[in-house]
This record gives C-alpha cells, sequence and structure tokens, in this order.
C-alpha cells in the first residue's frame, strides 16, 4: 500500500479517529449483551450431528415464524455443548433469518432440544434469500478461481466496499433491535448494517469463494466484531466495517477510492493498534481462534501494495482462466477463446462474459484449436458478442454436431447472424443450432 493509504495527512487524522470512536461506541451496545462462539473448541462428532441437523432444520422451514426445535436427545450432549452448537449456527452469517439474540435459557431444553427463533415468515425468507443469494453470486464473479488467493481475497473485499453499504446502528430509538441490521442480509442486500452485519457479510462471502473463516470480537467498552480468514495455514483479519467507513468518507486517501487499511491485517495489530497511527484502537484481549501476538507475524500484509492487485483492465495479449476456458484478451475489452478447460465434459458453456479481476469482458470467439480434443458434443452459448471472424474454424476440429443458443440472453436477430456464422465458420462442418 503506498504512504498515503498508510499514513493520514493533516486534518485527515483527527477526522478518521473520530469516525472509529464513533462506530466503536455504536458497536458496544450492538454487541455486548451476546454471547460468542467459543471457537477454540475442538468440534465433536455428536456436536458436528447437532449442527448438520440444525442446519437442515432450518433450511426446511414452514409455519414460520415460529421455533425450529431440534431434537439432539440421542446425541447425549452436555448443555455446554449444545449451546456451543447454537452459537455456532447463529454466528455463520448463511442462515440469516434465524434471531441471533435468543437467551441461553431460551434455547437450551435441559439435554433434549435446540430451539432457534425464526424471525420472518415463510414468504419472506424465500424472498430474502433469493435477494441474498444473487448479491453473493455477483461478488463471486469479482473473484475467479484462476486468480490468486490474496487477490480473490482482495476482490471480494472490494466488491463489498464499493456496493455502497451504510454503517448503521441497530439499536432503534425505543430502545429495541432492528434484526436486519445485525445479520449478513442487511450489509449485503439492505446495505444497512452495524459491524456484525458487515462481519457475517464478509464472512459468508469468502467461505462462498472456499476459504476457511472465522469470527473475532471484542466486548466491553470498545465492543466490536470482524473476519477472519485462514491463508497459507494462519489467520488474517478482515474488517470490513472499518474499511468500508473509510471507503465512504474518504475516498481520495485509498488506492482506487478503496480503504484497505484493515484488510488482512496481522494479530499483533489488531490486539495493540497499528504502529503508525492507530496506537489507540487495538483491541486487547480480542477472541479468536489461534491468535498469534509476535510482532514478526504476516508481516509481508501490513504494507502491502493492494494497488497491484486492484481492479485494472488486463493487457492486450494477457491471458486468463474463467470457468471452462482460458482466453486471450483483444482490443476493447474483449477476448476470444484459447484453450477449454474442461476437455472431458459433454457440454461446453460459452458464458455472457469472462470476468476477471472486477471486470467483464465480451467474449467473440474462440482460436482455431481451442476446442480441439474435447469430448463435447453441445455447445450452449450465452454470449451475444460472437464474430464471424472469432468463430471462423472453431468447431471444425471437434465433436460438436449442437450449438443451443440461449434465448435470455440472445436476440433474434443475434441469433439469426450466428447460424450465418456457424454455418459458413466451419469449411463445410454441419452443427445443428437451436435455441435452448
Amino acid at each position: 500500500m503506498n504512504g498515503i493509504s498508510r499514513h493520514f495527512v493533516g486534518d485527515g487524522l483527527a477526522l478518521l479517529r473520530a469516525v472509529v470512536a464513533l462506530t466503536l461506541v455504536c458497536c458496544l451496545a450492538g454487541l455486548a449483551t451476546l454471547a460468542a462462539p467459543d471457537s477454540a473448541h475442538a468440534v465433536t462428532r455428536a456436536e458436528q450431528k447437532a449442527f448438520d441437523r440444525s442446519v437442515k432444520a432450518i433450511k426446511d422451514y414452514k409455519n414460520q415464524p415460529t421455533d425450529i426445535v431440534v431434537d439432539v436427545s440421542d446425541l447425549s450432549l452436555t448443555r455446554s455443548q449444545m449451546y456451543r452448537v447454537y452459537e455456532r449456527v447463529r454466528w455463520d452469517g448463511h442462515y440469516f433469518w434465524i434471531n441471533p439474540f435468543g437467551e441461553k435459557s431460551a434455547v437450551i431444553d435441559g439435554t433434549k432440544t435446540i430451539t432457534y427463533h425464526c424471525a420472518y415468515s415463510d414468504a419472506t425468507i424465500t424472498a430474502m434469500r433469493k435477494k441474498f443469494n444473487a448479491k453473493v453470486k455477483a461478488a463471486l464473479k469479482w473473484a475467479p478461481v484462476g486468480m490468486t488467493k490474496v487477490e480473490r481475497i482482495h476482490m471480494l473485499h472490494d466488491w463489498f466496499m464499493t456496493r455502497g453499504a451504510v454503517w448503521t446502528d441497530s439499536l432503534q430509538s425505543d430502545g429495541s433491535r432492528n434484526i436486519d441490521y445485525k445479520l449478513a442480509y442487511g450489509a449485503l442486500v439492505l446495505k444497512k448494517g452495524d459491524c456484525m452485519s458487515f462481519a457475517l457479510a464478509m464472512r459468508v462471502l469468502l467461505d462462498e469463494a472456499g476459504f476457511t473463516t472465522d469470527y473475532a470480537y471484542i466486548t466491553g467498552e470498545h465492543s466490536h466484531s470482524w473476519t477472519r480468514v485462514k491463508l497459507g495455514g494462519v489467520w488474517y483479519n478482515i474488517d470490513a466495517a472499518w474499511d468500508n467507513t473509510y471507503t465512504r468518507n474518504y475516498p481520495s486517501y485509498w488506492d482506487d477510492g478503496i480503504c484497505h487499511m484493515y484488510l488482512m491485517v496481522n494479530d499483533w495489530v489488531m490486539e495493540n493498534g497499528s504502529p503508525d497511527n492507530f496506537n489507540d484502537y487495538g483491541h486487547p484481549g480480542f477472541v479468536a481462534n489461534n491468535k498469534n501476538t509476535a510482532k514478526s507475524y504476516a508481516k509481508r500484509y501490513l504494507d502491502f501494495d493492494w494497488a497491484k492487485t486492484t481492479r485494472k483492465w488486463m493487457k492486450v495479449g494477457s491471458t486468463f482462466k474463467c470457468g471452462q476456458f482460458t482466453y486471450t484478451v483483444l482490443r476493447n475489452h474483449k477476448v476470444k477463446a484459447v484453450k477449454c478447460n474442461a476437455k472431458s465434459k459433454a457440454t461446453l458453456v460459452v458464458p455472457r462474459a469472462a470476468a476477471y479481476r472486477g471486470h467483464s469482458y465480451k467474449i467473440t470467439g474462440f482460436g482455431t484449436y481451442a476446442l480441439s480434443g474435447t469430448k463435447a458434443k453441445i455447445l450452449v452459448v450465452k454470449s451475444p458478442h460472437l464474430m464471424k471472424s472469432g468463430l471462423k474454424n472453431s468447431l471444425r476440429y471437434t465433436k460438436v454436431a449442437k450449438v443451443k443458443v440461449a434465448k435470455s440472453r440472445v436476440g433474434k436477430a443475434t441469433y439469426n447472424k450466428y447460424r450465418t456464422y456457424f454455418k459458413k465458420a466451419n469449411s463445410g462442418k454441419r452443427v445443428r443450432l437451436s435455441y435452448a
């Protein structure tokens, strides 16, 4: 990260400290009464079974809102184990229709059942899940598997920072809590939430991308919460709430207008405050799994130059992997597939666009031998940007006999062009074209 990104200038420091102080005070009310998960506890087989049962029951919601009661009487769990299962579910982030404010006595019935309080009706939950999953899917397009792991983490963080979410206190004027602003749904869909909402939302995005995550917190005067992600065998911290606040209020300070100050931060900094200007804002005694407070721990990310992996268009001639294909970049943010990465698939799919590092590239066609050697007999086309020159000889050396065009993606006029392109661009090879 450049000097500006790590060191505030003049009055900017005072303003930023004020924002941090306000955020911490507001978070206090939201977390001080919440019991947190015992993340250092090793999960037993019985606890895992109880967790799996709970998730299944929560997903199979019916006749809500009401209590979802899970019978675990056959697992011989202690009350402490049952409560750990309960905590693991509600701090997961995915099951946002569960009220996270149940008291211990209200959710555990001896050693027989675990009760989860559902906050919404069946129809509302279904609608919320649809919107929620759409946001997660959109975020994952920014972080395709072809990127390095740290680049994927970075891009998911930046996608979240640029969605326009506003830090919003869940405490209402009448003293009650707006549950939406405590859940991952709040920050991702409603674009409003407190530190818990931001932490859970960031955790869900990382989970869905295949990363191992955890949840860190501190209670007391400076109550706060954030996300942890495991990379290279060690844990790093991502404070989406603070980075979001800085991104929204001080865009001129940051790389590409996005704050990365609390992206991949080591435990020493989270415990003690930054060795630069943030000594007043450490979190001594914060709770998390596998803490490491050595000063040398994860030093590389303390001054990491995130600008090198910031959203930039690829240079003409460079290549990248996305889905079933490897693409070469052409002019004007267009690409052509030059290699198939799924040669054993019976059906290949040409997506609407190729996503890489936060950008979408228009797919215009294939290299002559891009599909050679594949077993595919069907090609599904979703891209509306294929060109005649990009299809020349593209299927000549393949087994593809059918091309199905996605009607929802490709209009009638373009479809008619494709009929001509595929008929004349393959040296007489007969290919059947139809709408999918």
